[in-house]
C-alpha cells in the first residue's frame, strides 16, 4: 500500500509539472530533449561571420574565432581585453588594459591572417557596441569631456557629450545598412548632473536628434528606418513614433533576460520585414514599426526560447535570411530561416 502511495504522489507531482509548464503546447520531456552540450569557452558575444569562420568574444578563453569545430584564441592571454568591438565592416578591434597613468587604451585591428596590428589610435575608452564600431571616448582619464566615434577614426562624429550626459550611459546600434543607409546609433542615458532625469540622442549619419524627453527610463532595445521608432525601456514598455514624438504602449508590458545588469541593451536584430527580434523570458516578441507587438513562440523561437539558450548576441545576414547567435552557455548557433524551427548548433 506505501509503494502504491509513493507512486500516485510521483504521477500527481509529475503531472502537475506537465501542466504549469510555461509553454502549453510543450512538455517536460520535449524541454529535455532541447538541451545543448554546455561549450567550455563560457559565455560568448558573436562579433562577426565570415564564410564558414565565426569571431567571438568568451568570458573563459578571451577573443575567439570558431572553424571547423575548432576554437582559436586570437589575443594574447596574458594581455586581457579591455574594450572590443566589430567595425562597420566586421573587421574586429580591441584594446587591452589601459595605461596605468593615462587611462589610455591602443587599439589593434585583426588583419586578413587574424594577426593584431596596432593602431594609431590612443585614448580612453569607456563605451563600445557590440557591433558597428561606435565608441565613447575621452582623451585620457582626467578629462571631463567626452565625446562619439566611429571605425577607430581620429574625428569624433559628435562632440561634447558630457554636456548632455552623465557616464552612466549605453550606446545601441543600428547593425544594418538596409535598414537605415546612414550609420545610426542611439545613446541613452542620466541626464548631466542628475539621478533620476533620463535623457536620448538619436545620431544618424552624425545628425542628432533629441528623442522624446517624456521616455523617463533608459532605452535598452530600439529600431529606426528613417521615419518610424521603436523603444522598449529596461521596465519592459514600449514606446513607438518618429523619434521626437513617442507614445507609450500603456497596456503592454515585455520581460527579458537582463543578463544581470539592469539597463543594459539587450541582443536584438532586424528582420527582412523591419521588425524589431529578441527574445523575452519565456517567448520571442517581434515589434513592428507601428508599434504593434507580436509574441512568437513558434518557429525558429521553439528551439531558441528554452531558459537554457539565453542569447548574447545576434547577426543577421539579410541577403541569406540567416540569423546567427551566441548563447551564455551554449556556443553558437544559425537559423537558416526564420520561418522554420531549424536550429543548428556550431
Amino acid at each position: 500500500m506505501k509503494r502504491t502511495l509513493i507512486l500516485a504522489a510521483i504521477l500527481s507531482i509529475l503531472a502537475i509539472s506537465l501542466g504549469c509548464n510555461i509553454d502549453a503546447q510543450e512538455g517536460i520531456f520535449r524541454q529535455i530533449s532541447k538541451t545543448e552540450a554546455e561549450v567550455k569557452v563560457g559565455s560568448v558575444e558573436l562579433l562577426a561571420v565570415d564564410g564558414t569562420k565565426y569571431y567571438a568574444m568568451s568570458t573563459l578563453m578571451g577573443l575567439l574565432s570558431y572553424e571547423n569545430n575548432i576554437w582559436t584564441r586570437l589575443d594574447p592571454a596574458t594581455s586581457p581585453i579591455a574594450r572590443l568591438m566589430a567595425t562597420s565592416s566586421d573587421d574586429i578591434a580591441y584594446a587591452p588594459l589601459s595605461d596605468p597613468t593615462t587611462g589610455t587604451h591602443t587599439w589593434y585591428l585583426l588583419d586578413g591572417s587574424d594577426v593584431p596590428q596596432a593602431q594609431a589610435v590612443s585614448r580612453f575608452s569607456f563605451i563600445t557596441t557590440l557591433h558597428e564600431g561606435w565608441e565613447i571616448a575621452k582623451t585620457d582619464s582626467s578629462q571631463t569631456e567626452f565625446d562619439l566615434y566611429r571605425d577607430l577614426g581620429g574625428d569624433p562624429v559628435a562632440t561634447g557629450l558630457e554636456t548632455i550626459f552623465s557616464e552612466n550611459l549605453w550606446l545601441l546600434e543600428i547593425d544594418d545598412d538596409a535598414v537605415v543607409s546612414a550609420a545610426t546609433v542611439l545613446v541613452s542615458g542620466l541626464q548631466k548632473d542628475s539621478t533620476d532625469t533620463y535623457v536620448h540622442r538619436l545620431y544618424v549619419g552624425g545628425a542628432e536628434t533629441i528623442v522624446d524627453a517624456d521616455i523617463q527610463d533608459q532605452i535598452v532595445a530600439f529600431s529606426y528606418n528613417g521615419t518610424d521608432m521603436i523603444a522598449v525601456t529596461k521596465s519592459g514598455k514600449v514606446w513607438y513614433g518618429d523619434g521626437t514624438t513617442m507614445t507609450e504602449k500603456a497596456d503592454t508590458t515585455l520581460s527579458f533576460p537582463t543578463n544581470g545588469i539592469a539597463g543594459k541593451p539587450i541582443p536584438t536584430f532586424i528582420d527582412a520585414s523591419g521588425n524589431l527580434v529578441f527574445q523575452g523570458s519565456s517567448v520571442f516578441y517581434s515589434i513592428a514599426p507601428n508599434g504593434t507587438v507580436t509574441s512568437i513562440s513558434d518557429r525558429f523561437s521553439t528551439n531558441l526560447r528554452s531558459s537554457s539558450f539565453k542569447v548574447t548576441s545576434y547577426y543577421f545576414d539579410r541577403t541569406t535570411g540567416a540569423l546567427y547567435g551566441g548563447t551564455v552557455k551554449n556556443g553558437l548557433f544559425k537559423v537558416p530561416d526564420l520561418a522554420g524551427d531549424t536550429v543548428d548548433w556550431l
